[in-house]
């Protein structure tokens, strides 16, 4: 299928103003989803640190919202080279258990 044809044309809301995309149609209720993420994350640090609506407690907030996303991610990165790592020595381990036996 032409690439340009599974596109799709959406908007998502975040932090009271709208986002124009332009996405593939698999990838809209991820998307969505992640919109709704980021939204409750908002929410839940305007309610701890008490920022009102002006602009620049919303770009404050936004901001917080990015690092905490990004320290996720890189935690859940390094969680899965642990358990990648993890798995392949298990795998060479297996492998060699088994090589050893059908050799005696």
């Amino acid at each position: 299928m032409d690439e340009l044809s599974n596109k799709i044309q959406i908007k998502i809301k975040i932090a009271g103003r709208e986002y124009p995309m332009t996405i593939s149609a698999d990838e809209e209720e991820r998307i969505r989803y992640a919109g709704r993420l980021v939204n409750e994350r908002f929410k839940a640090f305007r309610d701890v640190h008490g920022l009102g609506d002006k602009l620049e407690a919303k770009v404050d907030l936004l901001v917080m919202v990015a690092c905490d996303c990004m320290i996720e991610k890189l935690n859940s990165d390094r969680d899965n080279e642990i358990i990648s790592e993890n798995l392949s020595k298990k795998i060479s381990d297996l492998d060699e258990t088994i090589s050893n036996t059908i050799s005696d």
